[in-house]
């Protein structure tokens, strides 16, 4: 394929835009979640109750809950999928990596360097 020039007048249409809202706890970053098209909100963190404009939540305890959800289309309804919060998902992962694999963490129960790497592509691809 040959390189295609991008013109900064050009329209490039992105469907599904990644977005991160950080901020400090109660500064209403999930609310602001809840006015999204058609969002879902995956409530690792347990807090969606204190969000003013609550819309569908799942709370899911693993990863492998999620990846099930995804499989039988759980998320086809929804046009936004909010990830509440994104460290407790990670954490989430990281659980499900070392209890596929144990040479992937640590004897503290972290993730080895080759833990990391799996969860990056993990992530990616999900």
């Amino acid at each position: 394929m040959a390189a295609r020039i991008v013109l900064e007048t050009d329209v490039i249409e992105v469907a599904r835009p990644p977005l991160l809202t950080y901020g400090e706890p109660g500064s209403g970053k999930t609310s602001i979640a809840q006015t999204a098209n058609k969002p879902l909100t995956l409530d690792f963190d347990q807090g969606l109750h204190r969000s003013t404009f609550r819309k569908t939540g799942l709370r899911f305890d693993t990863w492998d809950e999620v990846v099930e959800f995804q499989r039988g289309g759980g998320f086809n309804d929804y046009e936004t999928i909010v990830l509440d919060t994104i460290g407790t998902l990670l954490e989430y992962m990281g659980q499900s990596i070392i209890a596929g694999n144990a040479k992937l963490g640590t004897r503290a129960g972290g993730l080895s360097l080759q833990g990391w790497g799996v969860l990056k592509t993990t992530f990616g691809n999900w």
